[in-house]
């Protein structure tokens, strides 16, 4: 089963979907673990002032990666590949990183 084959997608989708339509407002659910993949979205959004509401789902993870592991049969990952799937050290301040990109309303 395939389960990661989207890892990323929703921030350049919501990027092209407002480019594409520039008078609809693109709203995105996206999962932080994910959301790293494609960071540089937010800035094309900024840049090119396309009207997009991004909500990150912390989850503090790369949860699908966590699934893959399973799929191949892992069923207790050491703690390094634990440590390698997890997002809370350091801390993803997704507020930041959003006003870092030029999205000017970011907030947490």
């Amino acid at each position: 089963m395939l389960t990661g084959g989207a890892i990323g997608i929703g921030l350049p989708m919501a990027t092209g979907a407002a480019v594409a339509c520039p008078d609809r407002k693109v709203i995105t659910l996206q999962a932080d673990g994910s959301g790293m993949y494609t960071l540089q979205a937010l800035w094309t959004q900024a840049r090119e002032n396309l009207d997009c509401l991004t909500v990150i789902l912390a989850y503090r993870s790369y949860a699908t990666l966590h699934g893959e592991m399973t799929n191949v049969g892992v069923k207790e990952p050491c703690r390094n590949a634990r440590r390698m799937l997890d997002l809370e050290e350091p801390y993803l301040d997704w507020t930041h990183l959003a006003r870092g990109m030029g999205i000017g309303r970011a907030h947490g």
